[in-house]
C-alpha cells in the first residue's frame, strides 16, 4: 500500500496482498493500481467469487486505475473483486476485503483547563495512525493551531485549513488496545466552554469532546495544618481547583535534614478533595513507596500516587520522624530532576500555590496495660473476628482460652501499619526497646523465678524457650483506635496452670520515643492461669417443669464461651439447649419441660463446645453431668381458654366466653383485652394467684346478618375467631338449633370429659340463675362445668 497522505479520500493499493483479508473503514474510497489493459472492477457480496453472484458495484478503470467508495457497501460484510476486459487474469481477481465501521473515541482528560494551562486528549482508535480533521465553534484555525502544534507527542503534523476553521491533524503511535495522549495548549483562548469535532479524513469515524476553558488560576491547597504523633500515620488533606493533578512537598532537606514528596493524578471529574498520608514511624525503614500512600476512604477512587519521595539520611533505620514543625507546600507539578538534591523530588517556587505546616508531636506514653480474655475457640485475628468475638478484661485465663493484652493510647499506627494480622511483634517492639516481660510470681524456694521476654535480643540463644510471642491481632489502620491488641502465647512458652505471674510494659531510654532517664516506662500487672473447669450448680439438681425452665452453672472459661447442654429421660424426652458463659462466669440454658410431670427425673449435661481447643488432659474437667428432677413449675402459668359459636340465626343469642387461668406456682398480673366486631368491649388487669381463674361472657349483636370477628388476648397468649350471623331461612339444625350457642362448641377447651353432657345444652343455661351470678349469660350449669373442670385439672396436678 502507498502512503498514504493527510487529505487523501482513502487508500492506494498496488499490490493484492494489501488488502487480501483486510478491513476496509465504511467511508473511505478506495483505489487500486492495476497491471492490465482492464476495463471494469466488479465488486460481489461474500468471502467466495461466483459469477452466479450479483454484482453490487461496478466501476470503470481509466489508465490502470479504479476507485470505488466504500459508503456504497453494507458494514459488517466481506466482499470479494473481479477485473474484466484483459485477456489474462488479473491478480486483483478473488481478492476478498471486509468492510467495517471504525471506532474513534476521544475526550479531554479534564473537563476543565486554565487560560494559562493544558490538558491532554485521549484517543482510542482501530488504526495505529490516525488522520483527524478537527474543529470547534468559536475558534478559528490559528486557534486551533496553536492548541495543537505545541504539543510534545504523538502529533507527527499539523496541517490548517484556513478557508473553513479547521485543522488536520497526524495522530500515530495509537496501540490496539489501548488510547494514546496528547497534549491540547490553552494559553491563547479565551474563557467559555468548547466543544471540538474529531472526524476521520477517510472515513465515517467521528466523535465530540467539550472542554471548559477557566479564567481563574490552577490551584492545590491545603484544608488546614497536618497534626499528628511521632510513629503515627498522618493525614494530609488537600483540595485542587481547575487541575486534576498536583503535589505536596513536606520540610527542606537542607534545613531540617528531611524531606518527602509525592504526586498524585485524580481521575474523576467530581472529586476535588483527597486526603494523602504519611508515616512518620521509621522513614528510612519504611522507605518512600510505603511512608506515601492515599486515606482508605479513597479505597474506590480513581486516584494514582506517583514519584513518592523520602530523604531522612540523617535518622537511623528505626528513628521516626523528629518531633518538630515543618512546613509543607502544594503545587501544581513536581519537579524531578536531581540537580538540588540526589533522588530528592521538589516543588519549583513557580508551582507552589499553598502552603501549611506537617506538626509533629511528642508521643503519648502507654496509659495502661490491662489483660483480658477471649473464647478459645474463637479467632481472635483480624478486626472482624476480634469484633464478632466476646472479649472481657480479666487477669484470670481458663488455660487454653485467649490471653490479650491491651496497651492503652499505643498509638504508633505507622509501625501497627507495617504488621501483619496474626504476626510476632516483639522484635519490632525491641527495635524501638519496648519490652514485655513475664514473670513467675511463685518460683518454690531455692530457685530463681522464670523470665519470658517479648524481645529476642533479651534472650540468649541457649534460653530460647524464655521467649514468649506476643502476636498483633489486627492492623487495620482505618479501625485502629490506637489501642493496641496483641495476643499472649503464653502456651507455646510453657507457662504453666495454676500459676500467677509478673507482666511488665517497659520502654528504656534507648527508645526514640523517650528523650532522657527520667522519661523511661514501667508498666505493672499480673495474672494467673488456671485449670478450665465447669459445673452445674446445686440448684440445677432440680429443675421446674414450666415452659421456659432456665438451669445454670458455673465456669472460669472466657465470657462468650458456647456450653452445650442436653436433658434426657429414658423414655420421655431427649433434649439439648446451647447456653454462652455470661461475664460472671455463668451459664444458662433454657428449657421446655411444661410437657412432663413433676417426679421425672433425668440425666443433665454441660459441655465446652470447643474442648478439643484445650489439653486433652482438661477433657473432663469441661463436661460435667448430673441427674435433676421435674418439680412442680415455681413461676405463674397463665393458659386462655375461649368459647364462641361459629354460626347462628339472626336475632339469636350468642355468647363469648372467656376463661384465663394461672396453673403455674406463683402469682402473676394479667393485662387481659377482649375486642368483637373492631371495638374494645373489656381491658383490665387481674392478679391471679396458683390455681386461680379469670371468667367472662361477652354477648354478641346478632341483629343482622354477616360475619363479626373477636379477638382476645391475655398476657402473651392471644385467640381469635369469627362468628358468621345468617338469615332465618338458613335451616333450623345449621344455623339455629340451642346446640350451636351450647357450651359443646368449647367442650375441649374446659378440659372436662363432661363439658359436653347433656347437661350443657340444658334449660338451665339460660334460667334465672345466670343474671343471679352476675355475669351476663353464664349460667348455673356452665358455672358447674368450670368447677369440674378445675377439680379434675387438681387431680391430674396430684396424680
Amino acid at each position: 500500500m502507498k502512503s498514504q497522505d493527510i487529505g487523501d479520500a482513502g487508500p492506494t493499493y498496488n499490490e493484492k496482498s494489501d488488502l487480501n483479508n483486510k478491513d476496509v473503514w465504511i467511508g473511505q474510497e478506495v483505489t487500486l493500481e492495476l497491471d492490465g489493459d482492464y476495463t471494469s472492477l466488479q465488486i460481489r457480496q461474500g468471502s467466495t467469487y461466483s459469477e452466479d453472484d450479483d454484482v453490487v458495484l461496478e466501476n470503470r478503470v481509466r489508465n490502470q486505475e479504479v476507485t470505488f467508495d466504500s459508503s456504497e457497501l453494507e458494514a459488517g460484510n466481506p466482499y470479494n473483486l473481479n477485473v474484466t476486459g484483459d485477456n489474462g487474469d488479473s491478480k486483483w481477481n478473488g481478492v476478498v476485503f471486509w468492510v467495517e465501521s471504525e471506532d474513534l473515541n476521544t475526550e479531554f482528560t479534564s473537563s476543565t483547563v486554565s487560560q494559562e494551562g493544558s490538558v491532554n486528549v485521549s484517543l482510542e482508535s482501530d488504526r495505529d495512525t490516525q488522520w483527524l480533521n478537527v474543529s470547534a465553534d468559536g475558534l478559528d484555525t490559528d486557534d486551533l493551531d496553536n492548541i495543537f502544534s505545541n504539543s510534545d507527542s504523538n502529533i507527527e503534523d499539523v496541517t490548517t485549513h484556513e478557508d473553513d476553521d479547521r485543522v488536520t491533524l497526524n495522530v500515530t503511535g495509537v496501540p490496539s488496545d489501548d488510547s494514546v495522549e496528547f497534549g491540547a495548549d490553552f494559553s491563547e483562548i479565551d474563557a467559555g466552554e468548547y466543544e471540538f469535532d474529531f472526524e476521520s479524513t477517510d472515513s465515517l469515524a467521528a466523535d465530540n469532546a467539550t472542554v471548559e476553558v477557566i479564567q481563574d488560576d490552577a490551584e492545590v491547597n491545603f484544608e488546614g495544618d497536618a497534626n499528628g504523633e511521632q510513629g503515627e500515620i498522618i493525614d494530609i488533606t488537600v483540595s485542587t481547583q481547575y487541575v486534576d493533578s498536583g503535589a505536596v512537598q513536606i520540610a527542606d532537606l537542607e534545613d531540617q535534614n528531611f524531606q518527602a514528596a509525592t504526586e498524585f493524578e485524580i481521575d474523576e471529574d467530581d472529586l476535588n478533595e483527597i486526603t494523602l498520608q504519611f508515616n512518620t514511624n521509621a522513614p528510612n525503614a519504611t522507605g518512600a513507596d510505603d511512608a506515601w500512600s492515599l486515606h482508605p476512604k479513597h479505597d474506590d477512587h480513581d486516584i494514582e500516587l506517583s514519584n513518592k519521595a523520602v530523604n531522612a539520611s540523617e535518622l537511623d533505620e528505626f528513628e521516626p520522624l523528629g518531633a518538630y514543625e515543618y512546613e509543607m507546600e502544594a503545587g501544581t507539578d513536581l519537579n524531578t530532576s536531581s540537580d538540588l538534591h540526589e533522588d530528592n523530588y521538589y516543588i519549583d517556587d513557580s508551582d507552589v500555590t499553598d502552603t501549611a505546616f506537617f506538626n509533629v508531636n511528642d508521643p503519648t506514653p502507654v496509659g495502661d496495660v490491662s489483660t483480658h480474655v477471649a473464647p478459645a475457640g474463637d479467632n481472635v485475628e483480624g478486626f472482624d473476628n476480634l469484633n464478632d468475638t466476646t472479649v472481657t478484661e480479666s487477669n484470670v485465663v481458663a488455660d487454653g482460652d485467649h490471653l490479650l493484652l491491651n496497651l492503652d493510647s499505643f498509638d504508633q499506627s505507622g509501625l501497627v501499619d507495617s504488621w501483619s494480622n496474626g504476626e510476632s511483634v516483639g522484635e519490632d517492639l525491641g527495635n524501638q526497646s519496648i519490652n514485655i516481660t513475664v514473670e513467675e510470681q511463685d518460683p518454690g524456694p531455692n530457685v530463681d523465678a522464670n523470665v519470658w521476654s517479648t524481645n529476642p535480643d533479651q534472650v540468649a540463644d541457649s534460653d530460647a524457650d524464655d521467649l514468649i510471642h506476643a502476636n498483633v491481632t489486627y492492623t487495620d489502620v482505618s479501625e485502629y483506635d490506637g489501642n493496641l491488641v496483641l495476643a499472649l502465647n503464653y502456651e507455646d512458652a510453657g507457662l504453666e496452670a495454676d500459676e500467677s505471674y509478673d507482666l511488665t510494659y517497659s520502654v528504656s531510654e534507648d527508645s526514640p520515643y523517650v528523650d532522657s532517664e527520667d522519661e523511661e516506662v514501667e508498666i505493672e500487672d499480673s495474672f494467673t492461669i488456671e485449670e478450665p473447669e465447669l459445673e452445674w450448680d446445686d440448684s440445677a439438681e432440680e429443675v421446674p417443669n414450666s415452659a421456659n425452665a432456665d438451669v445454670t452453672g458455673e465456669t472460669n472459661v472466657a465470657p462468650g464461651s458456647e456450653i452445650d447442654t442436653n436433658a434426657r429421660s429414658s423414655g420421655n424426652f431427649t433434649d439439648s439447649e446451647d447456653a454462652i458463659v455470661a461475664e460472671d462466669g455463668t451459664f444458662t440454658a433454657t428449657y421446655d419441660f411444661s410437657e412432663y410431670d413433676a417426679g421425672i427425673t433425668f440425666d443433665l449435661t454441660a459441655t465446652h463446645a470447643d474442648r478439643n481447643e484445650f489439653d486433652s488432659n482438661y477433657e473432663d474437667d469441661l463436661r460435667h453431668q448430673i441427674e435433676s428432677t421435674l418439680v412442680d413449675a415455681e413461676e405463674p402459668l397463665i393458659q386462655l381458654d375461649t368459647s364462641a359459636p361459629e354460626e347462628v340465626t339472626v336475632g339469636d343469642d350468642a355468647t363469648l366466653d372467656v376463661t384465663v387461668a394461672n396453673n403455674g406456682g406463683a402469682a402473676d398480673e394479667v393485662e387481659i383485652g377482649v375486642d368483637i366486631a373492631g371495638e374494645s368491649v373489656d381491658s383490665q388487669t387481674v392478679t391471679l394467684e396458683p390455681g386461680d381463674e379469670w371468667s367472662q361472657s361477652y354477648s354478641f349483636d346478632t341483629s343482622e346478618a354477616g360475619d363479626i370477628e373477636w379477638g382476645v388476648t391475655a398476657g402473651d397468649d392471644s385467640a381469635s375467631g369469627t362468628l358468621s350471623v345468617v338469615e332465618e331461612e338458613e335451616p333450623a339444625d345449621d344455623s339455629g338449633t340451642d346446640d350451636s350457642g351450647t357450651d359443646d362448641s368449647g367442650s375441649d377447651d374446659s378440659g372436662s370429659d363432661d363439658s359436653g353432657s347433656d347437661d350443657s345444652g340444658s334449660d338451665d343455661s339460660g334460667s334465672d340463675d345466670g343474671g343471679a351470678s352476675g355475669t351476663p349469660g353464664f349460667g348455673v350449669a356452665v358455672a358447674a362445668i368450670a368447677l369440674l373442670a378445675a377439680a379434675m385439672l387438681a387431680l391430674r396436678r396430684q396424680d
